[in-house]
């Protein structure tokens, strides 16, 4: 009885399509997408990682969604759907929890590009300007999300699966950011004021119980801003990606000065980035060439943080490995985004391979602040529209000219109102 149902339905459909109904019935569509004669003949499936803070809720998909408060993707998936690529079919995004370590997440990364290889080529035909080679797929990452892209293909388990890794404002080196939350629960250098950061924590909390009354509890106190958890212990115990984000020692960025002024490199040590610290390793940075093409993106535009003038901590726990100076000296500012640096964007591969053979993946570096002429921060090189069309002039064909406004343009991050609604639901 259901199939009949249904081969009637679609007989009629077939009838309506052929009689042209649609003059008379406005509201039945049957018309395909506009496609432009953007992307090259064949494309790999492409998936967007986001940054820390980048998904909400802090969950893995399908609960959590890319950025839905303040819309910081939005430009970027909206602009590579107007090249071409379909969502579902050609692009995704890998909305993860980013309370977890990146060692944590790559697996996780692992089986969200093995779920779409799986995927079939001949239902991407007619859903898809063009076919799509399900075989490897294409990865761009932000900030946090390129630590996690290069977590997964430089781990053991990797198996060549990624085409194209595009590092957008990436930390390949930290970020002195880090150091405030880590150290000191300081959120307010990653661009959130404390309170705000406290009162997020508790509405992760309240995301992740299934109990009524619990929820309700921690929506209230959350949204009024009462009992608000410790930020310093909710770093250290819940948010273990700020480690993942800490400066490497190697950078040598803690620094103080003897009574005559003479600096000198802080005696004390500082946090260890273990994951960062493995991932730069020669023989680990090896395993980058297993894929075809590398592309890093950063600006030098903005007033960046490279180093610390810090002083002996007046109390524990808080800044064990010294106290920042506030405010920090001219001298401890760099070309930057605002919270990585230029150097630390860049990916910075030896002459040659462990073994002394040469370099197979292609490493391209682009300073889009300096590109463009103008200031980017570090959310706006991945949202501001200039910035987004150099990011998706790399996804086109070869031999077309810059993308300009009339193939895509979308409102500045400043105009998108922050969706404050999707901290609660």
């Amino acid at each position: 009885m259901i199939r009949h149902i249904f081969a009637f339905a679609s007989a009629g459909f077939a009838a309506i399509r052929s009689l042209r109904l649609t003059n008379h019935f406005p509201f039945i569509k049957f018309a395909t997408p506009d496609w432009p004669d953007l992307l090259p003949a064949v494309i790999h499936p492409l998936i967007v990682v986001p940054g820390l803070l980048g998904t909400w809720p802090p969950a893995l998909g399908p609960r959590g969604r890319i950025d839905p408060i303040t819309g910081a993707y939005y430009n970027l998936m909206e602009g590579l759907t107007s090249l071409g690529y379909v969502p579902g079919v050609s692009l995704f995004s890998f909305a993860y929890d980013w309370r977890r370590g990146g060692a944590e997440l790559a697996p996780m990364l692992a089986a969200e590009v093995k779920r779409i290889r799986k995927l079939s080529p001949k239902k991407a035909l007619g859903r898809s300007p063009r076919p799509v080679d399900y075989s490897r797929v294409d990865l761009v990452c932000h900030s946090m999300g390129g630590v996690i892209g290069r977590a997964y293909i430089q781990s053991e388990s990797y198996n060549g699966d990624v085409n194209r890794l595009a590092l957008v404002a990436s930390p390949q080196q930290g970020a002195i950011a880090a150091y405030y939350a880590f150290e000191g629960g300081d959120s307010n250098h990653i661009g959130i004021p404390v309170a705000e950061a406290r009162s997020m924590a508790l509405l992760a909390q309240a995301a992740d119980t299934w109990l009524p009354h619990r929820r309700i509890e921690y929506l209230y106190r959350g949204i009024r801003g009462i009992n608000l958890p410790d930020l310093y212990l909710y770093v250290r115990d819940s948010l273990k990606s700020i480690r993942d984000f800490l400066p490497l020692k190697e950078t040598n960025y803690l620094y103080s000065a003897d009574e005559s002024g003479q600096e000198t490199l802080y005696p004390f040590g500082c946090p260890e980035n273990s994951l960062l610290e493995s991932l730069n390793r020669p023989e680990n940075l090896d395993r980058l060439d297993r894929v075809k093409e590398i592309s890093c993106y950063y600006s030098s535009t903005v007033q960046t943080l490279v180093r610390l003038k810090v002083i002996s901590p007046s109390g524990a726990p808080l800044f064990e490995h010294g106290q920042p100076l506030n405010p920090q000296p001219a001298t401890s500012y760099g070309p930057g985004d605002s919270i990585v640096t230029r150097e630390s964007g860049h990916l910075a591969l030896p002459d040659t391979k462990t073994d002394g053979s040469a370099w197979q993946v292609r490493v391209t570096h682009s300073d889009l602040g300096q590109k463009l002429n103008r200031s980017l921060n570090h959310v706006q090189i991945v949202a501001d529209p200039d910035a987004v069309r150099c990011l998706l002039q790399d996804f086109v064909r070869a031999e077309l000219p810059p993308l300009d406004a009339t193939i895509w343009d979308g409102p500045p991050i400043s105009a998108r109102k922050p969706n404050y609604r999707a901290l609660v639901i």
